[in-house]
């Protein structure tokens, strides 16, 4: 629960205009050193033009939910 949370606020500020945030899609993976997740969401830039931007994550299964931004598009 925790993961899904702070992956979908983090991903949140990517955004210019944080009010614009709607996210889309929600993909969590298993992978060789843990577990990964892709966020997918709709918002605007500066100018008020909308785009999809991915945020990828990782993150253990176990702890207090914590994720790690990797990087965005």
């Amino acid at each position: 629960d925790k993961v899904v949370m702070n992956i979908m606020v983090q991903s949140k500020y990517v955004l210019k205009n944080k009010y614009s945030f709607v996210p889309k899609k929600l993909t969590l993976m298993k992978t060789d050193t843990g577990y990964s997740g892709i966020s997918e969401l709709v918002g605007k830039n500066s100018y008020g033009v909308e785009g999809l931007t991915k945020t990828y994550f990782s993150f253990v299964n176990e702890g207090d939910g914590q994720v790690k931004k990797l990087f965005s598009n």
